[in-house]
């Protein structure tokens, strides 16, 4: 899906188009989710309350906040499957799941769920439900197996995080089955409860009363609170995205399950309503939150930004520049653009540090002295052998000129 933004790129694009493409995309889910809510409550006044808490849940709110990620771009595409899946437009459907899967490979495992819900509850289409889920499957396993073990050397790198669980899905299934003790014990984990907390609660645990859709998000949760690094079970980034969806459209069947009445529907909607607008302004991040002004942006001029402005300001148009992460999106546009420590030391380079480019590309450093963390070392070694000399210093921003080779 990157090659269609290819010849934005010829006209300039840069961080900041990525950006923009996956916050359009996001607000554009609020079209596929209204269809999906009127067609499961029967009026327009649903699907804008739909639309409105899922731009208002707090997950949604930070994945704005955060950098493009292809996880966030599968959102829309996935909710458009699941709309044209109950207006049984099947061409359309697999436009759909084809886009979500180009997009990023653990949509498949979604897909993969949707087409047995297909075998299951969609009589006389079930054919398609089996052949939807097994070339869904077929697909991630090519992704995270054949196609980046080919150009990697080896397998997708989050095939690793799941420990003694196994390395594929088959594996961790398997395993799933044997002992499932693991899962139990897996949800009692702290990061994993308060996940779940944080995932379930702007939906007021609804979603929980509509199993069968809900399990299409399960695989991606399940990833998510098994897999080594803690931060994946956080609400606030995009491993969240796809369960964010399962979750948005649980709710709706879930509203029509127990809404048998118009009065039910109106007081269960009431209360989702009551839980949305809370959870949203205590644990978002956008305006009218409780946390707008704690950092994530700066919502008015300070002395910080201030000092990060005056600094860019000192970075020629042309000069090669190694920066702290934060700052590199203000300085594209460029032939040499780093990720501070490299060039100087590699970190996070290529995919397995290959091919290390050369540290006289770099002319300036522009550095948050306050998150070098391990890598003070190679700045005060550059500073004190005089290879770059501090011209700016100010509220932890630096400054720093070559001065020799």
């Amino acid at each position: 899906m990157f090659y269609a933004l290819v010849p934005f790129y010829w006209f300039g694009a840069g961080p900041n188009f990525l950006n923009m493409v996956m916050i359009l995309s996001t607000a554009a889910c609020v079209w596929p989710i209204h269809k999906i809510a009127v067609h499961y409550l029967g009026q327009h006044f649903y699907g804008t309350i739909f639309a409105a808490l899922f731009l208002w849940n707090p997950t949604t709110q930070f994945l704005m906040w955060e950098n493009f990620h292809p996880d966030v771009m599968a959102m829309l595409p996935l909710f458009w499957a699941w709309w044209f899946m109950t207006q049984r437009n099947w061409r359309s459907f697999a436009i759909a799941c084809i886009i979500a899967g180009l997009w990023k490979e653990d949509a498949a495992l979604a897909i993969v769920i949707i087409g047995l819900f297909i075998a299951a509850f969609c009589k006389g289409d079930r054919k398609r439900g089996w052949q939807t889920a097994f070339v869904a499957f077929v697909w991630f396993q090519f992704v995270s197996k054949l196609f980046l073990g080919h150009f990697n050397g080896y397998d997708a790198f989050y095939n690793s995080w799941f420990g003694s669980l196994g390395n594929s899905v088959p594996q961790v299934a398997l395993n799933l089955v044997r002992h499932p003790n693991l899962l139990s014990e897996a949800l009692q984990e702290k990061h994993a409860a308060i996940y779940s907390w944080n995932m379930l609660t702007p939906w007021g645990w609804l979603p929980l009363l509509a199993p069968f859709v809900l399990f299409f998000g399960v695989p991606q949760f399940l990833a998510n609170i098994f897999a080594t690094p803690t931060f994946v079970r956080n609400y606030q980034f995009h491993y969240a995205s796809i369960v964010l969806v399962a979750l948005t459209i649980a709710t709706m069947v879930a509203v029509r399950t127990l809404g048998t009445s118009r009065g039910r529907r109106i007081l269960l909607v009431g209360f989702l309503a009551i839980c949305g607008i809370r959870t949203g302004h205590e644990w978002g991040v956008g305006p009218m939150t409780k946390n707008y002004k704690s950092g994530f942006w700066y919502a008015e001029n300070s002395v910080k930004e201030n000092a990060f402005n005056d600094a860019l300001d000192l970075i020629p148009k042309n000069a090669g520049v190694s920066s702290s992460y934060h700052i590199g999106p203000h300085l594209t546009h460029r032939d040499y653009i780093y990720d501070w420590p490299n060039p100087f030391q590699l970190a996070n380079w290529g995919v397995a540090n290959e091919n290390p480019p050369n540290p006289l590309n770099v002319d300036f450093l522009i550095l948050e002295s306050e998150n070098l963390g391990e890598s003070q070392i190679v700045f005060d070694d550059l500073i004190t052998k005089n290879v770059f000399h501090v011209i700016f210093e100010r509220e932890g921003v630096v400054v720093a000129q070559r001065t020799k080779p």
